[in-house]
């Protein structure tokens, strides 16, 4: 081969190395290392419920006559919403009333024929077996008087009790109360009929279905953020934890935990039965040198990330609420997943992995300690500093460099 040929052999291998690498390079992205907000937070859906509320009951069964008041309407504490038919009552209450009088008059004889006796027994016209007698039938008009009265004051109660009142200061929510329907005594074995519910609608909470993954890191007093619809952000803490989980309310067969959230602020514009989006901030916090989690060449992306509880999903301020009980996407390559404390603190020494670096003007693979990351951003704490250029690949492209990366190449044995 001459000297022209080898010249022609070598311009073509040099077009064929350079054209890979320009290829190379096309199938992914330079990233500059800087800082970030590494934030590990939880969005779930939760509905506003007031904090101070009474279901109202009738304690006495019977047809409603009148309504008073209407959903809505604000109430103070013993103001009369609602009356039941006393008609039935009074005559109840008249009859015992009677039947006190009647035992009035029996004691009245029972004492005058006791004093009789008595007087007769001096001259002994009078035994005293017959003395004893006339004592016992005394004591027995006695007992019975006071039974009648107890009838008597049982009845007045319940006429009283068919004027139903607002037990607390307050507006009256879920109230459909109307006239001709019938109410059942709260003493029933059913508990009695709901008329409504009053309730402050100043001071209100949130209840919010967690998972179990996300429960064990919750704390009582730690902050959260309340959003609605209209994206207006509140500030709110953990008020209760409770300490055994239930049936979700949209899938029973998850098992959730009811986590009870109050605002920090006055609830303005929000009102029982909204649905909210609440984030619970687990960590958040600047770090100095980040990298995109998908840098990372020894990390699969969403690694970490399981199924959360109902209406999870990777922290994102902008988003509206999740669905309850769906898969947050957490796990699945390209979308983001729960964060994941991969080093307890920034001094610690870090877990190793390893990233390709431009330098020099040649892609090359570095070695580096990472920390804290969220699935989006990772924190760098050694083995590069703030302007390097790390190069991320698209899908495909990783793919392929992992086949390329196994013993003997790729499947078939190509190069």
């Amino acid at each position: 081969m001459n000297a022209f040929h080898r010249g022609v052999l070598a311009l073509a291998g040099f077009l064929l190395l350079s054209n890979c690498g320009k290829a190379k390079e096309s199938a992914g992205r330079p990233v500059v290392v800087g800082p970030a907000v590494i934030r590990d937070a939880v969005r779930l859906s939760g509905n506003m419920q007031p904090l101070d509320s009474v279901n109202i009951k009738s304690e006495v069964s019977g047809q409603i006559v009148k309504v008073f008041f209407r959903e809505g309407d604000a109430v103070k504490r013993g103001q009369l919403v609602a009356q039941i038919d006393s008609s039935t009552f009074i005559v109840a209450r008249d009859k015992a009333g009677l039947e006190v009088d009647r035992n009035r008059l029996s004691l009245k004889l029972a004492r005058r024929e006791l004093e009789r006796a008595k007087q007769l027994a001096v001259t002994g016209s009078v035994s005293v077996d017959r003395l004893e007698d006339l004592s016992s039938m005394v004591e027995k008009a006695e007992l019975d008087l006071r039974s009648a009265q107890l009838v008597l004051s049982d009845a007045n109660l319940n006429l009283v009790r068919t004027r139903i009142r607002a037990p607390m200061d307050g507006r009256l929510i879920a109230f459909s109360t109307v006239a001709g329907m019938v109410a059942s005594s709260a003493t029933n074995a059913n508990g009695g009929t709901s008329l409504g519910t009053i309730a402050d609608p100043s001071r209100l909470k949130v209840v919010v279905e967690v998972g179990e993954l996300d429960y064990v890191r919750l704390k009582l007093g730690m902050p959260v953020a309340i959003s609605t619809e209209n994206g207006k952000s509140r500030k709110a803490k953990v008020s209760f934890i409770p300490s055994s989980a239930r049936a979700s309310s949209d899938a029973k067969t998850i098992k959730v935990f009811p986590v009870e959230v109050v605002l920090d602020d006055d609830a303005t514009g929000l009102l029982p039965g909204m649905t909210v989006g609440v984030d619970f901030v687990f960590l958040e916090r600047r770090a100095d040198l980040t990298i995109p989690y998908e840098a990372i060449r020894t990390a699969k992306a969403g690694t970490g990330a399981g199924r959360r509880g109902k209406g999870a999903a990777a922290d994102s301020t902008k988003a509206a609420p999740t669905d309850s009980g769906k898969d947050s996407g957490a796990g699945v390559p390209g979308r983001p997943g729960r964060a994941k404390l991969v080093s307890s603190s920034p001094t610690d020494s870090g877990k190793r992995a390893m990233v390709m670096v431009r330098r020099e003007g040649k892609i090359v693979p570095a070695p580096i300690l990472v920390g804290v990351t969220d699935y989006r951003q990772t924190e760098v704490l050694a083995g590069l500093v703030a302007g390097d250029t790390v190069w991320v690949m698209d899908e495909s492209a990783d793919a392929a460099a992992k086949k390329n990366a196994m013993p003997g190449g790729p499947p078939g044995g190509g190069h």
